[in-house]
């Protein structure tokens, strides 16, 4: 079957897609160790599926179930089967088995959690996602013979979360690192950003950390309180030391152990003596899970805010502690001596305790006379056939029977073994026998093994009713858990680099400001600049230019990553942060694949052109754009352009964007959009300082000759021959001074006037939030606002 392992059920995940002409695709996704039931029904965008791709790269599922057709090529020249055939193990279905009706009916009897959706008309929206529950349950059903009784359900829109598509999680590295591997950096190990800020000790908080990546939260109350939380363990050291001393003890797989009676597996109940040795475990694990949580609830008794507090609550439940009762009374830890193991069967018949029933302790009493006798009759062999190495063994097929190695039998018995031995079958090494004494034995065994084990799977079932009843309970405890681990590893994460993490303040709308963020996969290495950004109504969009490799994308992916950590509820890798709440981080990113793919018939820039349309279908004013230079893949004159229109929708939009680009021509933007700003890296020798975001006046005005040569300093670095960087060099300079001659006539004193004062407007508005915010000293504001004021005198002056 493939689905239980060692210790309880496997992780396993299952998914259900299906879509329909209208672009409404529904997603049903099923994790089969814990029960849980995620429903997600949403309209796609892109041709891409993105956001489909996005979903299925968070749950990483085993099989994905797929629409069957009879003309199933036609289907998948347009449809998401071919977006997910390459990437997921697909399993048609056919259409009868997507039936929401059925879902419906099925899932109104097991379904807790947001099951009222079922019981009124607002059902009707999700009928896409019930559809494919339909055919993941019929999946499940016929395939593993798998009854769920107990199915927490989700349903789950991108209305409720940060949106990141696909794009996005690929280009920001969530979850994996794009980084190229060739023979010079093979020995590198690259880091995603989930691994950078994984402090959890168990998979449901590992789960929960991704589910919070992938999926960020807009709520500013949840938010806020995962903030508090952090910031009351990294102010009480002893605290966050217990705690995560006794999260260690936590089993890893916590959520399997206490919620893998949520399904039913009646297959399994074929085999009674491997059922029991699986359950008695299953029931061992979770006594011992149990046990931790009355010290867990004593530390965090100790805690003040609102999150640990209900973390505290959840664990010190009586309905958990009533479960805990009833396992220690039922199950026996205590170690079994030598004489008593025969085999695991002796665990499975002593580990539960069953006093009043006379007819078990019967059997028990004929099972360890049995077991006893056949240890005589051992020892009887040994002594009269003198076959010392003789050893005794036992397996659930063959029951006992002895052994005796080959090299022993070839050296000792030139005659072989006597003839009462019965021989079985040998492995490589050894040889197995039984004889009539020893299967009259075994008969009697297997005798006394089946009345134990039908009294024991009797009280079993029993047990694990009981169990199941508190399914409901142990849920809100698995979740419990989970948060903690969460919240102890944004604590651990901030408590390792406290003076590069601060708790950004969340707000509904407003600017956006950081103070020297850093990247959080270059700070983790040590190789962060700190870079600042302000973006707000009156100055959306940020326009960055400078040489390459200057870390103008880094930057840009900085700004993403820091937003992404604000919605988390984690600190953030920067001095301040204030972030409003966005609906979408959009992005056009480099990538791995951008250099265009031969297998579709798809070339860079056109790929490039994919993404800027999906970019333009989703934008809201809410939504945080990153743009990584496009147009290069085609004529200056048409990259220009598009570049250029691409700035102005952002603009129009109102929609927060960071724009990189090295065409000169939005050098002028500014002055014709005082909602855009230009800034850029310099080009200096100073390694530090080239890292640092300027205003695009002091940048360029450093090294004016170099500033548009770029691309050719790196030719010359990589070993371009020095007549074609000369001549590089001279034809670079001509255009520069036509385009400055041309550029220089446009601009007026008026715009420039315009200009600087907004950059005046921002200055003294960031400089109100970060008093506000008490970020800032008295000494240091007056120095500012004097600083501002002197600029204002001289613009005035100038402008006469």
């Amino acid at each position: 079957m493939g689905m239980e392992g060692k210790g309880g059920v496997e992780e396993v995940v299952i998914a259900a897609v299906c879509e329909n002409k209208a672009r409404e695709v529904g997603l049903a996704v099923f994790e089969v160790g814990t029960a849980v039931l995620y429903l997600q029904q949403y309209v796609e965008n892109s041709f891409s599926f993105s956001i489909s791709m996005t979903q299925l790269a968070h749950h990483n599922p085993s099989k994905l179930i797929v629409l069957d057709s009879e003309n199933r090529r036609k289907v998948l020249s347009s449809s998401i089967n071919e977006a997910t055939s390459q990437v997921y193990d697909q399993v048609p279905l056919p259409r009868s088995c997507f039936d929401d009706t059925s879902a419906i009916h099925f899932l109104s009897k097991v379904a807790t959690g947001d099951e009222g959706a079922l019981k009124s008309e607002s059902y009707k929206k999700y009928y896409m996602a019930l559809a494919s529950a339909s055919a993941l349950i019929n999946y499940l059903r016929t395939q593993y013979q798998m009854e769920p009784h107990d199915i927490k359900m989700h349903f789950t829109g991108p209305s409720t979360h940060l949106m990141i598509d696909y794009s996005t999680l690929v280009s920001l590295e969530l979850l994996q690192a794009c980084q190229y591997t060739n023979q010079r950096n093979a020995h590198l190990k690259y880091t995603s950003v989930l691994s950078a800020i994984n402090h959890t000790c168990t998979t449901g908080g590992k789960k929960m950390l991704k589910m919070s990546l992938v999926q960020p939260l807009r709520d500013i109350d949840t938010i806020r309180a995962r903030q508090k939380a952090v910031q009351e363990l990294l102010e009480n050291p002893d605290l966050l030391k217990s705690l995560s001393g006794i999260m260690a003890k936590v089993p890893k797989d916590h959520e399997a152990v206490c919620l893998q009676f949520a399904t039913n597996f009646p297959s399994l109940r074929a085999d009674k003596s491997k059922w029991i040795s699986q359950t008695v475990g299953k029931l061992l694990r979770l006594k011992s899970l149990l046990e931790l949580l009355p010290s867990l609830a004593q530390e965090l008794e100790k805690a003040s805010s609102l999150l640990l507090q209900a973390v505290c609550v959840a664990a010190s439940r009586a309905d958990v502690s009533k479960i805990l009762g009833i396992l220690k009374e039922m199950l026996v830890d205590e170690e079994l001596t030598e004489e008593q193991v025969a085999g695991n069967v002796t665990h499975q018949i002593y580990m539960i305790r069953c006093q009043e029933n006379s007819v078990l302790d019967i059997a028990r009493k004929d099972f360890a006379q049995v077991s006893q006798q056949v240890h005589d009759l051992a020892e009887n062999y040994r002594s009269t056939f003198g076959l010392k190495k003789l050893k005794l063994h036992f397996s659930a097929r063959k029951k006992f029977h002895f052994g005796v190695s080959k090299k022993f039998v070839e050296s000792e018995l030139s005659e072989g073994m006597p003839e009462t031995f019965i021989p079985l079958q040998a492995s490589q090494a050894n040889l197995f026998y039984t004889t009539l004494e020893l299967n009259v034995l075994n008969s009697r065994l297997q005798t006394s093994l089946s009345d134990c084990f039908e009294i024991l799977a009797s009280t079993i079932e029993a047990l694990t009713e009981q169990v199941k009843g508190k399914i409901s309970h142990l849920r809100v405890l698995v979740e419990a858990i989970s948060t903690l681990d969460l919240i102890l590893s944004f604590a651990v994460l901030t408590g390792r680099s406290p003076d590069g993490y601060s708790c950004p303040d969340l707000e509904p709308s407003g600017p956006l400001l950081i103070v020297e963020g850093h990247h959080i996969l270059l700070q983790s290495k040590g190789e962060a600049q700190s870079n600042s950004t302000f973006l707000s109504e009156n100055r959306s969009l940020e326009v960055i230019s400078g040489p390459n490799m200057a870390g103008k994308s880094s930057y840009s992916r900085q700004v993403a990553l820091i937003v992404i950590l604000g919605h988390m509820g984690s600190f953030v890798p920067a001095k301040y942060a204030r972030i409003p709440v966005f609906s979408s981080i959009l992005t056009r990113c480099t990538v791995r694949n951008d250099s265009g793919s031969i297998e579709d018939n798809l070339s860079s820039f056109y790929m490039e052109m994919q993404d800027i349309a999906r970019i333009t279908k989703s934008l809201t004013p809410s939504s945080l754009v990153i743009v990584d230079e496009i147009g290069r893949s085609t004529s200056d004159a048409d990259g220009e352009a598009i570049a250029w229109s691409v700035a102005e929708h952002l603009l129009s939009a109102k929609a927060f964007s960071v724009f990189i680009t090295h065409y000169e021509i939005f050098h002028q933007m500014p002055s014709c959009y005082p909602r855009c700003l230009h800034r850029a890296f310099p080009v200096c020798a100073a390694q530090a300082d080239c890292h640092r975001l300027q205003d695009s006046r002091a940048a360029s005005g450093r090294n004016s000759e170099a500033a548009g040569q770029y691309g050719i300093d790196l030719a010359q670095s990589i070993g371009y021959p020095e007549e074609i960087i000369q001549g590089a060099r001279l034809l670079s300079k001509l255009v520069l001074q036509n385009k400055s001659q041309a550029s220089s006539q446009q601009a007026s004193s008026a715009d420039q006037s315009l200009r600087l004062k907004m950059q005046a407007y921002d200055q003294l508005e960031v400089l109100s939030l970060l008093s506000s915010k008490s970020r800032l000293s008295e000494a240091d504001l007056r120095s500012e606002l004097s600083r501002i004021q002197d600029d204002l005198k001289k613009l005035m002056t100038t402008c006469g």
